[in-house]
């Protein structure tokens, strides 16, 4: 993994949360569409169009990355943070077809992550992704921290 250096969120994002009012309350699940996609390109390009956790190709078309929320939006964990833009990354679609059931053996990023904590974000200006891995010509990836 590397770091990632967070730009300005997009404005679809900022007028999202604003909407809010005593009958409707913006959350990630009523993002527009055209909000979605702004999303996706802003996070495919800080990203350099790269998954934030693999380091694969995504592109910012709908069905080629996923929305990832580093501490999960679930109503259980933070769902405060849903619509923080600090919080969100680009992932590929971790072993997923589109639209198919597929082997939970094969998953990984986001899809095999789910609801889980993750230590590290790799958008945390302290997290210093780069030292922390060690990427070997055989495809392995090893840590000094487990």
């Amino acid at each position: 993994m590397k770091s990632i250096t967070k730009s300005a969120e997009p404005l679809s994002l900022t007028q999202h949360r604003a909407n809010r009012t005593d009958d409707y309350i913006p959350t990630y699940g009523n993002l527009s569409e055209n909000a979605l996609d702004d999303l996706r390109k802003s996070l495919v390009q800080e990203q350099g169009e790269i998954c934030c956790y693999c380091m694969g190709r995504i592109k910012p078309a709908g069905a080629n990355v996923k929305i990832e929320h580093w501490q999960a939006q679930s109503a259980d964990k933070f769902p405060d943070r849903q619509l923080d833009y600090s919080n969100l990354l680009g992932a590929c679609l971790g072993g997923q077809k589109h639209g198919k059931k597929t082997d939970p053996k094969t998953h990984h990023c986001d899809t095999k992550k789910r609801n889980e904590d993750f230590c590290i974000n790799p958008a945390s200006p302290n997290s210093n992704m780069e030292s922390r891995f060690r990427y070997l010509r055989n495809g392995t990836i090893e840590a000094d921290d487990t």
